[in-house]
């Protein structure tokens, strides 16, 4: 069954690289707002220009960003701190925040109904979140989490949701450092302008979970450098940075087994290079060929530059997946014969952001039965999903998009169990999750204090 479907499967990933990285087809519903409507856009770059003032102790940021609306509205994107000036082509504008009619979570909306097409917009903004200032410099990260709302990309930069994609560029100027060298750790093409002075490239399949960027002075960190052989023929940079007590070499060491291990098992590692910062905390943080991580979570979070990270979920209810498929990896691959009860994983609201923690547990539940299910099929889940990351890399895509590469490779027996087990079709069914799941040790939830203490100890 799944040898006779590869065509189809083939011909899908085409429509989805003939289109584009991402989709504004898998943005969430437009809604009512004032005489009009709310209306999610289609970012096409961004280019952010930040300075850090160590006298005056401030991080300002101007944004300039191009966007497509599709129809007339008032232009829906996100950013958590409060703008200082807004100008929509040209001419100045008021903004707001906003709730979705389900009221899953807050958005930024501009107070001018805009005509479909292209648009230019550009915001002036500060932000304090994780900035540490260290005497005569300054250490300042974009940390990233899916376990609560809004705390992806849009906490420090103005942002879209996770469902576009688009390029950006990041300059950064550190300014009365008094000659304090600044290092960059970024998952982006970095260039030194100068002393603490630089510009940063991202690729333009990046969404806002996508970034990682670390900034700190020269004598933060200790560093250690090496290259792994690629099964493609590249050799890939990894890049080891942490404190005293980290043991860098041991770090290179499990990223290369790691790294040997998912080539053998799925593709090409999909990244340039590889960043890893030692933090020396319980667990992890993935984002593009990058990750802050204890080394016991090291597997896990590289394993997401995969799923998440390179193939990468468009909403909150797209979420599960690449937890569950982590998790189905971390619990040794099992098979499961049979599956039992329900979960809501993918059915919030369409507003939703953020992902259900039972993606941990009855998520890697879920991959183990269909493992059985395509075992009996000839082919086996690990065998899918090498199919499923080839074709769809450097997308966003949604839990239906895997269903229906599911019912390409196997038919449609699998999905009365499948739709209750992710989106909670049958109400009168036992729940799994009876109590809200706890936080997996792979992703914990850190406090404002343990992410500042994370920029420079």
């Amino acid at each position: 069954m799944y040898k006779k479907n590869t065509a189809l499967l083939c011909a899908s990933a085409l429509f989805h690289c003939l289109t584009s990285w991402a989709a504004i087809d898998q943005a969430p519903p437009s809604f009512a707002y004032r005489n009009g409507e709310a209306v999610f856009v289609d970012f096409e770059r961004a280019h952010y220009s930040i300075e850090y003032d160590v006298t005056k102790r401030s991080a300002s940021v101007v944004s300039q960003i191009d966007f497509v609306i599709p129809k007339e509205g008032y232009p829906l994107f996100d950013l958590v701190p409060t703008p200082t000036a807004v100008k929509l082509d040209g001419a100045a504008v008021d903004q707001v925040t906003v709730r979705d009619p389900d009221s899953q979570t807050t958005l930024r909306i501009l107070h001018l109904k805009t005509a479909p097409g292209k648009h230019h917009v550009e915001i002036h903004h500060s932000f304090s979140d994780q900035v540490n200032w260290k005497g005569s410099g300054v250490a300042s990260a974009f940390w990233m989490s899916d376990l609560d709302d809004r705390q992806y990309l849009e906490q420090y930069l103005p942002a879209n949701l996770e469902f576009d994609a688009y390029p950006a560029t990041l300059s950064v100027k550190v300014l009365g450092a008094d000659n304090t060298k600044h290092v960059v750790m970024a998952n982006g093409q970095v260039q030194e302008l100068g002393t603490s002075a630089f510009e940063i490239t991202f690729p333009e399949f990046y969404t806002a979970s996508s970034m990682f960027f670390h900034i700190f002075p020269a004598e933060t960190f200790k560093t250690e450098s090496s290259n792994y052989k690629s099964v493609d023929g590249r050799e890939i940079p990894i890049t080891v940075y942490g404190g005293s007590l980290v043991s860098l070499s041991k770090y290179i060491a499990e990223a290369k087994k790691v790294l040997n291990e998912l080539e053998t098992d799925y593709a090409p590692f999909p990244h340039p290079k590889v960043i890893i910062y030692g933090g020396g905390i319980s667990g992890g943080m993935e984002y593009s060929g990058a990750t802050v991580t204890a080394l016991w979570a090291l597997g896990h979070e590289l394993f997401h530059s995969y799923h998440a990270r390179a193939l990468m979920p468009a909403n909150g209810n797209a979420g599960w997946m690449d937890e569950a498929i982590a998790s189905w990896r971390d619990d040794g691959y099992q098979t499961k014969s049979s599956l039992k009860g329900s979960t809501k994983m993918a059915g919030h609201s369409k507003w939703n952001r953020v992902t259900d923690r039972a993606a941990y547990t009855a998520g890697s539940q879920l991959m183990s039965w269909l493992d059985f299910q395509l075992t009996d099929a000839k082919s086996g889940l690990k065998k899918f999903l090498t199919t499923y990351f080839n074709n769809f890399k450097f997308h966003t895509v949604t839990t239906e998009d895997f269903r229906q590469e599911l019912i390409r490779a196997m038919g449609e027996k699998f999905t009365s169990t499948f739709d209750s087990f992710v989106y909670g079709t049958k109400s009168t069914a036992p729940h799994l999750v009876s109590a809200p799941p706890q936080d997996s040790p792979y992703h914990p939830k850190l406090s404002k204090e343990e992410l500042l203490q994370l920029m420079a100890p």
